[in-house]
């Protein structure tokens, strides 16, 4: 045996070591929920030990730290404390070492995130740093989000990012750390320029539509403040897409005043839900004869036929305001 190599720790030597690692108060609180039998073990071996290697000091700490992670259903927020822990105990380098045996590098989990980051925002900050830093996030990146990053960069760079990237084996700690405070950074910046798309329209057509007292009271005001605006809600509440919620009796009353040409023209190209809904509502002897006028139109502009359902649903709206027809224009909710 060679007596360089450094002798293996026995169980009592092991924790006695990792106490001995640990600040007073805390090494004070772990003897204090010891047997007696195991304190005074323990305060014999840490009164004895003589110095430890850094490698048997490594290994012993790691192994630990394994066993913590196995056995006390670690999570993120673990590894954090026990960096602090071991930041105290073997210094910074060593520690970070260590954790990253244990728990891997982070930086891949946090790199993750910026698969939900808009591509251009990305690209955008991701060109106001060195080549170097470009190449070591796109090197972590799914390989489709940062192809589509790479294009957004300017192309002169691309031969030079390409072969870092080739002859990359290893992002150093140093970098490692750069890159976190950069994914920090797009992260921070997607969450500000984040803001949920609204359809403000039909929100307020959905709101008139649902409103119990006098609707065109409502519409009256939007129309003094922007009689545009109004228009834009009128028309989203008296949608063609309506039509497929009707009862059969509605749909026929309609039916019953529109020329059959507009109604075979309105149909073309229409949601599948609302033509069956009409067909359905109807004699078959006027679903075959509605059937042969689409057949006759052929391929018509997607113009025309949504000019004939804006025309169509005008009809519809006047026959409403004048008590002819009673249309639900939105959709009710249904319990048991």
């Amino acid at each position: 045996m060679n007596d360089n190599q450094p002798r293996e720790l026995d169980r009592v030597e092991q924790a006695a070591m990792i106490l001995l690692s640990l600040p007073e108060s805390q090494a004070s609180q772990v003897m204090q929920r010891l047997p007696s039998v195991d304190i005074q073990k323990l305060t014999q071996t840490m009164a004895s030990l003589r110095q430890v290697s850094n490698s048997n000091a490594s290994s012993v700490l790691a192994n630990f730290f394994d066993l913590y992670k196995k056995n006390a259903g670690i999570k993120k927020a673990s590894r954090d404390l026990l960096g602090r822990i071991l930041h105290d105990a073997v210094g910074q380098s060593a520690s970070k070492s260590l954790i990253e045996q244990v728990y891997g590098y982070d930086v891949y989990d946090a790199v993750q995130r910026l698969e939900w980051v808009d591509d251009l925002l990305l690209a955008d900050e991701l060109a106001q740093e060195h080549h170097q830093m470009q190449a070591n996030l796109l090197a972590m990146l799914t390989s489709k989000k940062s192809a589509t990053v790479l294009a957004l960069l300017p192309e002169s760079s691309h031969d030079d990012l390409l072969y870092r990237i080739a002859t990359m084996e290893k992002v150093n700690n140093a970098a490692v750390d750069e890159v976190e405070q950069l994914i920090e950074r797009c992260i921070l910046r997607s969450n500000q320029t984040k803001a949920p798309k609204v359809d403000g329209i039909k929100r307020v057509a959905d709101i008139v539509n649902n409103f119990s007292g006098k609707q065109e009271v409502l519409l009256k005001t939007l129309r003094e403040q922007d009689h545009n605006v109004a228009e834009q809600v009128e028309s989203r509440m008296f949608d063609f897409a309506v039509l497929g919620r009707q009862k059969d009796d509605v749909l026929q009353s309609l039916v019953a005043q529109v020329e059959p040409q507009l109604l075979a023209m309105a149909l073309k190209g229409a949601n599948e839900g609302v033509r069956n809904a009409i067909m359905n509502a109807l004699p078959k002897r006027m679903v075959q004869g509605l059937t042969s006028e689409m057949q006759a139109l052929g391929s018509v502009p997607s113009s025309q036929a949504a000019a004939a359902r804006t025309e169509l649903m005008l009809k519809a709206k006047l026959m409403m305001e004048q008590g002819e027809l009673e249309l639900q224009l939105f959709e009710d909710q249904v319990v048991d």
